[in-house]
């Protein structure tokens, strides 16, 4: 150690010169580690900040598929209703799923009738009276009238007249009188059956 105080005395300008090195190292240690532990701040912040967005658009994502459920469900809803309760009141194609039901249940048709759409007081759709007559077996006459509930289109029987109608053998057959309403939303005045 004595050597190098021994340089440094007979020539100072080496003296100056380790001295300048010494600051000059110390000033860039000062210089680039400040700035990177502020580069790495700002990038913690910058992460930071762009945690807290994805968890809001996460959040947000959440309650989008949520709404996108419940349309679904709404949509689904809106179509079952729509098949209930039409917005048109043309029937002919109601009377051919009755006809299919009686088909399929071994009912005939002996009558079937359909009124004039009318206007209910107080609701914004209006009712269409609807009478069948069938003939079957008990049992046929029964599923018959069973599976009318289960229709898309909707219709609430009101009154259901029972009469014995003759017999073949063992069977015995019935004619049942049917008086329900089915339902639509278009106006009385446009809807015609």
């Amino acid at each position: 150690m004595d050597q190098y105080i021994n340089i440094i005395k007979r020539k100072p300008i080496v003296g100056i010169l380790i001295l300048g090195i010494i600051v000059v190292a110390a000033i860039w240690y000062l210089v680039i580690f400040t700035s990177q532990n502020s580069k790495l701040s700002t990038l913690n912040t910058t992460e930071s900040s762009l945690t807290t967005k994805v968890n809001g658009l996460q959040s947000t994502l959440s309650i989008e598929k949520g709404e996108t459920q419940h349309i679904t469900t709404y949509e689904a809803t809106l179509a079952r209703d729509s098949a209930a309760i039409p917005t048109h009141a043309y029937m002919a194609f109601t009377y051919k799923e009755l006809d299919a039901l009686g088909a399929r249940f071994g009912v005939t048709y002996v009558n079937q009738s359909i009124a004039t759409p009318t206007l209910s007081v107080g609701k914004p759709f209006s009712t269409i009276s609807v009478n069948v007559t069938v003939t079957g077996s008990y049992v046929a006459v029964q599923s018959y009238i069973r599976s009318i509930y289960v229709q898309p289109r909707l219709f609430v029987i009101q009154n259901i007249s029972l009469s014995p109608s003759g017999s073949s053998g063992l069977k015995s057959s019935v004619t049942a009188t049917i008086s329900m309403d089915a339902f639509t939303y278009a106006k009385p005045s446009l809807a015609t059956p």
